[in-house]
Formats: structure tokens, C-alpha cells, sequence
């Protein structure tokens, strides 16, 4: 038996179009219930993952438009140059803006339970 071929062009065709896109979004789109697959044609195209909402959301780098910091977000989800929220608060740190809360790195305004220093660094 054949095995299947799955192409990265409608992953790129359809993050173009929706700018972001989770796991099982992009598995259904491949029809694959496998997510190596998916990783496989993501890395084809060069992607980032969210360091907000616990990472679940994926966009590519053609896609996203990093501010001066580093950072892009698009409908409240927050990407990042430098990867991880880790990486992207030690980065932040050598640029003068350190000391800033989990929820200022990205600018949006902390919810309950979130006003607490990020325990990472």
C-alpha cells in the first residue's frame, strides 16, 4: 500500500488565510490523526508557536509582523522572535525591559490570579 503524501502548501494556504491555527485544526485540514505529520510540513514552512494560552496555537514566520520587541499577536494570541516565553523574557531582559510581569511582556492586562511576577528566568 501507497502511504499517503500530505502537502505543506494547503497548511501555508490556510494559515495564510486564517493567520493562526491550532493542532487539531491543522491535523483535520491534513486529514492525519498523527501530529508528527503535522510538524513535519510545518517545519517544511518555517513556523512559530504561541508563548500565550499555554502554546497551543501555531502561525508561520511569513505571517507574523514582530514589533521592535519581538513580539506579534493576533487575536489576543501572543507570538514571539525568540520562541518560548522564557526565552523571550530573558531577551527582554538584556534589552532594558526586564522586570516586567508575564502579562506586560505581551501587553495585555493580567487576569485573576496573574498578578504575580513570571517564575522564570
Amino acid at each position: 500500500m501507497r502511504p499517503a503524501v500530505f502537502s505543506a502548501s494547503r497548511l501555508r494556504q490556510f494559515l495564510r488565510r486564517n493567520r493562526i491555527a491550532t493542532l487539531p485544526q491543522l491535523k483535520q485540514l491534513l486529514g492525519t490523526e498523527a501530529d508528527i505529520t503535522v510538524f513535519r510540513k510545518l517545519k517544511e514552512l518555517s513556523y512559530r508557536t504561541s508563548y500565550s494560552h499555554r502554546g497551543p496555537f501555531y502561525t508561520l514566520d511569513e505571517i507574523a509582523a514582530f514589533d521592535k520587541r519581538g513580539l506579534w499577536s493576533f487575536d489576543s494570541v501572543w507570538f514571539s522572535r525568540y520562541g518560548t516565553l522564557v526565552a523571550t523574557r530573558g531577551s527582554l531582559r538584556y534589552s532594558g525591559l526586564g522586570g516586567l510581569f508575564r502579562f506586560r511582556i505581551g501587553g495585555h492586562s493580567p487576569r485573576a490570579g496573574q498578578g504575580t511576577p513570571a517564575a522564570v528566568g
